[in-house]
């Protein structure tokens, strides 16, 4: 694994679908918008996800 930082995306801690998948909140879609990527093209590709009051 590359020491290069992820990308970070905000993820809501409240929005858990199943054990390992969330809910995109429209912070979520903000953040991929910015990296200039949909949820289809963000597939397979690595992010930090940062909750709280960090966006």
């Amino acid at each position: 694994m590359s020491n290069e930082a992820m990308p970070q995306i905000f993820i809501d801690l409240n929005a858990r679908m199943t054990d390992n998948g969330f809910l995109l909140t429209e912070g979520s879609l903000a953040d991929l918008a910015k990296l200039g990527l949909t949820p289809e093209t963000a597939v397979g590709k690595r992010f930090t996800f940062m909750g709280g009051n960090e966006h």
